[in-house]
């Protein structure tokens, strides 16, 4: 079954709703600065008429980091408040040699998030996105990709989109999370 389906209006008027199930997700903790900030790097390309290949996919990868950061992360200041600061926490007898590896970064994720969070289509894009923030940031050096895809940014969308629905059926009050249209978000890009 599709992660969203159409619900009938009055005057024939259908309405998209993004309802991936997240019934096999256990415990969450919020970190709803976090997902803004990733949200505000998408931002920066989505709502610019400036379309450039590698800015985009950087920026991308950079937004899906911090959603897979945000799943190992802890507050370490301004608890409680719009700004809340975090640390990320690489779980005790886990070795990690490139915190910038969007691959081993999922591979950190519990296996009931992951699951929620990566569809098997999903995994492709971290494969080919995988050192994307690390290797295209600079896109003018000799050593850059001499392509780019709009994957990562596809794929950085839908992870935020699936975490702040986590978030709201959580009960998160954090006001960006309950100002996000998760649905006009998830149908626009």
């Amino acid at each position: 079954s599709l992660p969203y389906h159409v619900r009938p209006y009055r005057y024939s008027t259908m309405k998209l709703e993004y309802v991936p199930n997240t019934s096999a997700v256990g415990h969450l903790d919020c970190r709803p600065f976090m997902i803004e900030v990733a949200w505000n790097y998408c931002q920066l390309v989505l709502s610019s008429s400036l379309r450039r290949g590698l800015i985009e996919q950087t920026l991308g990868a950079l937004a899906i980091e911090i959603v897979l950061k945000s799943y190992n992360s802890v507050v370490v200041g301004n608890a409680g408040q719009l700004t809340e600061r975090y640390q990320f926490q690489v779980p005790s007898g886990v070795k990690v040699p490139n915190k910038h590896n969007l691959v081993a970064l999922a591979d950190l994720l519990r296996p009931d998030i992951r699951q929620y969070l990566i569809e098997p289509l999903d995994e492709e894009v971290l494969q080919e996105n995988q050192d994307a923030f690390s290797n295209s940031r600079y896109y003018y050096e000799a050593t850059a990709p001499q392509s780019s895809s709009v994957g990562a940014m596809r794929l950085a969308v839908k992870m935020i989109c699936k975490t702040l629905l986590l978030y709201k059926q959580r009960g998160c009050s954090d006001r960006f999370v309950a100002a996000f249209d998760v649905n006009a978000v998830f149908f626009t890009y």
